[in-house]
């Protein structure tokens, strides 16, 4: 229950993802709600719409660095 002030605790939320392709990690970058959409479908191998503003988590969760934030989506 959300409050009237945005304590760190509250906006910083763990986000886990149990997949055959991805190996137990943690990641310490900050992400947004955003991506998470793209994520989902990536792991399901389904192509994110580009209508979607988030960008897919799946590099950072196979231990790549994750895509610098802002940056366009190939047509």
């Amino acid at each position: 229950h959300h409050t009237k002030t945005l304590y760190d605790e509250l906006l910083h939320v763990p986000m886990f993802v149990r997949s055959p392709k991805v190996k137990v990690r943690r990641i310490d970058e900050r992400v947004s709600l955003v991506d998470i959409g793209p994520t989902i479908l990536d792991l399901f191998g389904i192509a994110t719409p580009t209508s979607f503003m988030g960008e897919s988590l799946v590099p950072a969760l196979l231990g790549r660095p994750p895509p610098p934030a802002g940056r366009a989506r190939p047509p």
